[in-house]
């Protein structure tokens, strides 16, 4: 099916067609020469690595009929010869704000409702709670993946359809100014900020700055903010909102709340307060206080939204955990991996830390920390204080890998951690000490930020179990 047509690139982009062709429409757009279908528009995009301009031609083999360019970086030559090819070149002076104005614009044609999930952490998981939430009455559409940057947000707002009725969009940022852009573009009805800590520090310098930038999505929210009242940083936010707020959290002044809570490691129970409801148990098959606080955020977005509580229950109940993310393996040798290798700021290395202690005295658990990734001056000090926190829970072992596990190591011998029950050392080390001490009965827990790349330590154990 052709849903857009030259005007509408046009229209969108603001850019020049730079040859003259019929205009019988096209499919959908991509920006990946590779998995371009007859029909579609290929956005040609520089990277820091790669320049879509080289990937024109093949692009076009795939069956790419209108291009989205930068004529500066590819020749009036080239523009005649793919012309002559009977194909659609649009010139803009940048691509990627083009992909940006083409989602925009898409979204806007759409009859559909966004809500947009920021904050330092529980982004995904948020995002499939309340995608699972909203679900209960509606088609929704949901980030897939980790498609939730200034390429990957585009890209899913360009699936939406005229069957769906709601869209979760996912938004991560490194630097300010990137949730206000993909605010601009997904124009979202109802905005979620799950909390604020000390991540990218590196490209923000500071706890009050990570806000400021988390904050710059309340600017493009029609409808409502879903604020966490448990988090520090509330009041900053909220005195910034200009909008509706709807809280969440265990605090007393919050609109959606939580009681009577029981914790186990792979699920919780609690009663969810709804203004004008009487409260109701859910069952949510995610542990740790961290995934409680997504589940009420999910369920002040479906409040928002103008759902009852029992679809809100439903949709909270149904969502199991996912691989990366507090993932239990049971090993057929009686041993438990617990994978939390997608990610790792200071925030959700505490959050396994809290799910993880109540059980360290019932059991030996394995702590296998990596470091975590864009800390800038404060990285040291933020891991030596992750070693502290680790070291009060009773593991018995905790291990780190990286160019800051001595500081971690360090930070859990302050906290009074025998020596013994310490390793700071290669992957391979550590996974060579697993299978010298791993009995039935063990947990494992694997955790550090994406580019250390832990989750082989968790496949190299499995394999090795799975084989012994």
């Amino acid at each position: 099916m052709n849903t857009w047509r030259l005007r509408d690139l046009l229209e969108a982009t603001a850019g020049e067609c730079l040859c003259r062709i019929r205009d019988d429409g096209y499919r959908t757009i991509g920006t990946d020469s590779r998995t371009i279908r007859p029909g579609d528009i290929f956005v040609a995009l520089i990277g820091e690595n790669h320049d879509g301009h080289r990937f024109i031609d093949a692009a076009i083999e795939n069956g790419a009929k209108a291009i989205i360019l930068n004529p500066d970086a590819v020749g009036e030559e080239a523009i005649r010869r793919w012309a002559l090819q009977g194909i659609a070149c649009i010139a803009v002076s940048d691509t990627l704000t083009a992909l940006g104005d083409l989602a925009r614009y898409h979204r806007n044609r759409m009859n559909v409702g966004v809500v947009a999930v920021t904050g330092s952490n529980g982004k995904t998981t948020t995002k499939n709670l309340t995608a699972a939430v909203l679900g209960q009455c509606f088609p929704v559409l949901a980030t897939e993946g980790n498609f939730n940057n200034l390429i990957g947000v585009p890209l899913t707002l360009f699936r939406l359809n005229p069957e769906h009725r709601w869209a979760v969009i996912e938004m991560g940022m490194n630097r300010p100014g990137e949730i206000d852009r993909l605010g601009a573009i997904a124009s979202p009805d109802i905005g979620i900020i799950t909390n604020v800590a000390p991540a990218h520090l590196e490209g923000l310098g500071s706890i009050e700055r990570v806000a400021l930038a988390k904050a710059e999505l309340m600017d493009h929210v029609r409808e409502a903010m879903v604020l966490n009242a448990d988090d520090p940083m509330h009041a900053f936010l909220a005195n910034r909102c200009q909008t509706t707020i709807v809280s969440f959290g265990n605090s007393d002044g919050a609109d959606i709340r939580a009681t009577r809570i029981e914790q186990g490691f792979t699920d919780s129970r609690f009663l969810l307060h709804i203004p004008g409801y009487a409260p109701l148990g859910v069952h949510l098959h995610l542990a740790g206080p961290a995934m409680i606080s997504n589940a009420l955020a999910a369920a002040a977005a479906g409040f928002a939204a103008g759902l009852g509580p029992d679809a809100i229950v439903r949709g909270l109940e149904g969502v199991r955990p996912v691989p990366g993310r507090m993932y239990c393996i049971d090993t057929p040798g009686g041993i438990r991996l617990i994978d939390d290798t997608y990610n790792a700021n200071p925030g959700s290395m505490k959050a396994a830390l809290s799910a993880l202690a109540p059980f360290c005295r019932e059991r030996r658990i394995f702590l296998i920390l990596g470091d975590m990734f864009e800390l800038g001056e404060a990285a040291a000090s933020l891991h030596r204080e992750i070693g502290r926190e680790a070291g009060k829970t009773g593991v018995f072992r905790l291990w780190a890998t990286g160019a800051h596990a001595t500081d971690v190591v360090s930070g859990a011998m302050d906290a009074g951690m025998d020596g013994d029950a310490l390793m700071a050392g290669t992957p391979g080390d550590l996974v060579a000490g697993l299978k010298a001490l791993l009995a039935p009965g063990d947990w494992v827990l694997v955790k550090g930020s994406r580019g250390m790349r832990m989750e082989t330590i968790v496949s190299d154990i499995r394999q090795w179990l799975q084989e012994g």
